[in-house]
């Protein structure tokens, strides 16, 4: 799993995202969690590494054009995209 993270992370910077390392090692765990618990719950149809990862870099990529605000309502995301995956940036 950690090659395409390298490949996420590569796309992140190529499109001048920043983010710490710790947001890879979020992201590691939760990919592990979602598709452990994918295939019980079905909780989201990315069923392997490479559209969960697909999902994360849509979550961010609006990054560079938000005001973070001060607080946020999330109201049902599913699987936690993007709003779980913003918490993690």
């Amino acid at each position: 799993m950690k090659n395409k993270l390298k490949d996420l992370e590569k796309r992140v910077l190529e499109n001048n995202i920043n983010l710490d390392k710790e947001f890879y090692t979020f992201c590691d765990k939760y990919i592990t969690e979602l598709l452990k618990y994918n295939k019980v719950h079905n909780i989201t149809g990315a069923k392997d590494e490479i559209d969960i990862i697909e999902n994360i870099y849509d979550s961010i990529f609006p990054l560079p054009h938000i005001n973070l605000p001060k607080t946020v309502l999330d109201i049902g995301t599913g699987a936690g995209f993007p709003a779980l995956i913003l918490a993690f940036a």
